[in-house]
């Protein structure tokens, strides 16, 4: 069995902590948000955190790519560190020029996009967010690069119980807006230290050099406006109801794209360890063990979210009702939207992994401007007409979109076999979970049976249709044997 397979599979396992409670901690949070504020306030927060989340990225200049790329290839780990205090002296710098902007739109973001201007001290709260977020994601990035797995599963984990408490201490103090923000700050702070505090102790410590930025910048910055257009193809749509609906609608259309977004955890603990194994493959020319590990994250995160979206759409109002309120109730139609959009783009986004192996920087910025532009124009059209409708179904044309061009211009770099016969087996295996899903029942008992039955039949019909290979039992075996001599 390859060793290096094995060592992808078992961090594959671990990483899917770490963004399994990076993905959830929005739902976890979410029933506690809602019931404070309420649909007007939760999406005034959710306009002012997607905001703050964009800025970040965009004073990180791209650079957490870079590390992501190049700190695997490095041999000496003084080096690598070096590479990581560099960095973040760069944006640290760059967020501050961030901040300072900011603070001059601060009265008219907060009069075109919340609600007014007394909206304006939780916007300069959350501008304090921008450089502590930008270091976070830095910090992170190197450390999945270093792939110690167990490390960022345990820091994430951390950070969202922070996040817990503060929405908890919201909920029963009946706090606001503002006090979230602070909470929210001084949760990232405590990891952000706790974060560098674990890289000093077990690295050598060098000096930042700005030798190494011209790389890391090479790499980076075209890849800088990607932040800004996948903050445009993924959370633009919050503003655009914001600008032709009422605040309610942007908190209604928030809890339900929190919701479709579970899919995601399908594919999250594959890109947790994708690109760092693959990197190292790459450098190495060994295109074939890359091509296997591409291989693997299509399949079983497939075979996953197909039931997935089917359930979420099935039960999308119980599953409204169950993390806020009934207040924030919306069609099936647009939760399955958004379900079917986060699993395209993830399959879209195995096909950039190999663009971003050869540094094609250029190629992942067209696709993504060109998705963008069309994200703009349709959300603009469709939104005044059919609302958080219309925005969802933008969602999916648009990722569907992005998906397609990034998987024909991979193809040119590392052409490998995609998995189509193996999705069409998949969908197909899933007709009887979506039959069940039809019958109405009033009780719980009969819909835990019908769930059941459904996947029952869903995973016999796989099996039957021989969708697992010999070998990928071996490999199971091997993961969960650690202790076993490898052949």
């Amino acid at each position: 069995m390859n060793a290096g397979l094995v060592r992808f599979s078992r961090q594959t396992l671990i990483g899917g902590v770490s963004t399994g409670l990076f993905y959830l901690r929005g739902l976890f949070v979410m029933p506690l948000l809602t019931r404070c504020f309420g649909p007007g306030d939760f999406g005034v927060w959710v306009q002012v955190f997607v905001g703050v989340e964009l800025l970040a990225g965009l004073a990180g200049l791209g650079l957490n790519f870079a590390l992501l790329r190049f700190v695997p290839a490095h041999e000496d780990r003084a080096q690598s560190t070096a590479d990581l205090w560099s960095v973040l002296l760069l944006c640290a710098v760059v967020s501050l020029g961030v901040m300072g902007v900011g603070s001059l739109a601060e009265t008219w973001l907060a009069e075109t996009f919340l609600g007014g201007p007394d909206q304006v001290p939780l916007i300069q709260v959350a501008l304090l967010l921008i450089p502590v977020s930008c270091s976070l994601t830095l910090v992170f990035s190197y450390l999945r690069a270093m792939r110690v797995a167990a490390t960022c599963a345990w820091l994430v984990g951390c950070e969202t119980f922070g996040w817990l408490l503060v929405a908890l201490g919201l909920l029963i103090s009946k706090g606001d807006l503002i006090s979230m923000a602070l909470g929210l700050l001084v949760v990232r702070c405590i990891i952000l230290g706790v974060a560098v505090g674990h890289v000093l102790w077990g690295g050598q410590v060098r000096r930042p050099s700005l030798a190494v930025l011209g790389p890391y910048c090479r790499y980076g910055l075209p890849l800088l406006p990607l932040g800004l257009l996948n903050w445009i193809i993924n959370a633009s749509d919050r503003y655009f109801l914001a600008y032709f609906c009422e605040p309610e609608i942007v908190g209604i259309y928030a809890v339900s794209y929190g919701i479709g977004s579970v899919t995601g955890l399908a594919y999250a603990p594959v890109f947790f360890v994708l690109l760092p194994a693959t990197a190292t493959a790459w450098s190495a020319g060994k295109h074939g063990e890359v091509a296997e590990y591409l291989r693997f994250a299509q399949k079983y995160p497939f075979l996953l979210a197909v039931p997935c979206v089917l359930l979420l759409t099935g039960y999308a109002e119980e599953a409204i009702e169950l993390l806020s309120t009934s207040s924030f109730s919306a069609p099936p139609l647009l939760i399955g939207c958004v379900a079917g959009a986060i699993v395209v783009m993830n399959i879209g986004a195995i096909a950039q992994t190999v663009l971003n192996l050869d540094c094609r920087s250029g190629r992942i910025l067209g696709i993504s401007l060109g998705s963008a532009a069309f994200n703009i124009a349709t959300n603009a059209l469709a939104i005044p007409r059919y609302g958080a409708t219309g925005a969802a179904i933008t969602t999916l044309m648009t990722y569907t979109l992005w998906a397609a061009a990034t998987h024909v211009l991979s193809r040119s770099v590392l052409p490998f076999p995609w998995q189509w016969r193996l999705m069409l087996k998949a969908l197909l295996s899933a007709a009887p979970l979506a039959v069940c899903l039809l019958f109405p029942s009033d009780t719980i008992v009969p819909r835990l049976l019908l769930v059941a039955a459904g996947c029952a039949a869903y995973l016999g019909l796989l099996f039957a249709v021989g969708t697992f290979e010999s070998r990928e039992w071996r490999l199971a075996m091997a993961v969960i044997r650690p202790n076993k001599p490898q052949g």
